[in-house]
């Protein structure tokens, strides 16, 4: 009885591994474009450069907050009840248009004035980046939102592949 037990509670430390190891990934693929943009703005371009794109990157991440914050409240509350997912889903759309379309609303009309705090030469050289930011939030939103959704449904691995597929598309 005991080998069993045994054996029973080594499958489960095996799964929990897998899923700590699959979700440690899957994390990791949706931060390369923040961790490895600049530095690639930086090699590609110069450390001028670089300070106009990372300083709008910092600003323009407001609208990757909403969403990624939202989701993973889908995530948490789906993991925790599935049955009612599409409902939680339907609301979760609901609450990050309610928060995007402000904001960025804000940003698209405003964005100029919004960099000028940083200096005349910010708002010169990033407002085209700062409104494809904006809109990006948009692809963003709906990628964050399938991989909550196919977290909960436990397809960890492909939602992985969606991060990493997402990730390198940014880059």
């Amino acid at each position: 009885r005991h080998v069993s037990e045994a054996s029973e509670m080594g499958k489960q430390a095996r799964l929990l591994g897998a899923r700590v190891a699959g979700n440690h990934l899957l994390n990791l693929g949706g931060l390369l474009p923040m961790y490895l943009l600049p530095v690639i703005v930086t090699t590609r371009l110069s450390e001028t450069d670089n300070a106009y794109f990372y300083t709008t990157w910092m600003v323009g991440g407001i609208f990757f907050m909403i969403s990624s914050s939202i989701s993973a409240a889908l995530f948490a509350e789906g993991s925790a009840e599935r049955r009612d997912l599409a409902t939680r889903v339907r609301t979760s759309v609901l609450l990050i248009a309610a928060a995007l379309i402000p904001v960025g609303g804000v940003f698209l009309f405003w964005g100029r004035y919004i960099l000028e705090i940083f200096g005349q030469n910010y708002a010169a050289h990033s407002v085209a980046l700062l409104t494809i930011l904006v809109c990006s939030a948009v692809p963003d939103a709906i990628t964050n939102l399938a991989v909550s959704v196919l977290r909960v449904q436990r397809h960890t691995y492909i939602a992985g592949a969606l991060n990493l597929a997402m990730s390198v598309l940014a880059l």
